[in-house]
């Protein structure tokens, strides 16, 4: 008969910086598959707009820069939703898929700013975020919390079991 198997243990609550990574990760994945979907749902609109200030422009050449940069959009949204997600889970690697995301989506955003000459009221939000996310991911209770739920503990598995029956 197998013995009873006893609870296990709950695990420790995450840290301030983990919970806000979480957050910023959730807010900026949603804002940017809503902006990316809603872009790509009104694109020809979109379209006819930039090229009535810009009419010396080939119709083809616009519609297709718009598609791919919602699609890198989408994309980033996704890796930022992902990450948050399996960072609930403690998941090591999903530090650095987030962190991956908010430097890469931050960049492009100052470098899109830049280009303009200007900032919008969006670009300054996810500029915002992505730091906020950046600095609470690179935090030491982060990193701390999330290699903590990697690795077994030092005092290695409770008696009478292995670590892979624990």
């Amino acid at each position: 008969m197998p013995p009873a198997s006893s609870p296990s243990p709950t695990p420790s609550p995450a840290p301030p910086s983990l919970r806000i990574a979480v957050g910023l990760l959730l807010v900026l994945g949603v804002l940017l598959l809503a902006s990316g979907a809603l872009t790509l749902a009104g694109r020809e609109t979109v379209v006819d707009r930039f090229l009535s200030v810009q009419p010396d422009l080939d119709r083809e050449t616009v519609l297709r820069s718009l598609v791919l940069g919602q699609v890198r959009y989408l994309l980033v949204g996704v890796a930022a939703l992902v990450a948050a997600v399996l960072l609930l889970r403690r998941t090591a690697w999903a530090r650095w898929l987030g962190l991956l995301a908010v430097l890469f989506l931050g960049l492009l955003t100052l470098l899109s700013m830049v280009d303009a000459g200007g900032a919008t009221l969006f670009s300054l939000l996810v500029v915002v975020l992505c730091v906020g996310a950046a600095s609470s991911l690179l935090a030491g209770t982060t990193a701390a919390a999330v290699r903590r739920a990697d690795r077994p503990s030092a005092a290695g598995p409770a008696p009478g079991t292995s670590r892979w029956t624990a």
